[in-house]
């Protein structure tokens, strides 16, 4: 998944109990089954300036939680988030769009940096 810089972020996507993954535009999109359509999660690898916005606004959640190596919030409509860092170059956002637990599916992905 190439970001919009020279850095690379290798994701990788948990895909058993049926689910899926598409990587398109800089993003994976993770849905059950083959429905795309009706996108479960999406992680993106945002660079330095939007990585510092998403940060801020994660911080200002009163909710906001730090555990797993990143921060869940809420994001977009209240939309359950997580945000985390692989390194200084490498950030990346996972937002939940439908059922999903946002925990499973920081569970089912791993960010790395090339």
């Amino acid at each position: 998944m190439n970001r919009d810089s020279d850095n690379a972020a290798e994701v990788i996507v948990e895909l058993t109990g049926g689910w899926s993954v598409e990587f398109a535009r800089g993003a994976a999109y993770i849905a059950k089954g083959d429905n795309l359509d009706e996108t479960a999660a999406l992680l993106l690898v945002p660079n330095q300036e939007v990585y510092e916005d998403y940060l801020a606004e994660a911080m200002e959640d009163p909710d906001h939680k730090e555990a797993d190596g990143g921060i869940y919030y809420s994001y977009y409509d209240g939309r359950p988030a997580f945000l985390a860092s692989v390194n200084d170059d490498v950030h990346y956002l996972i937002s939940i769009e439908g059922d999903a637990e946002i925990e499973d599916m920081v569970r089912r992905c791993t960010v790395k940096a090339d």
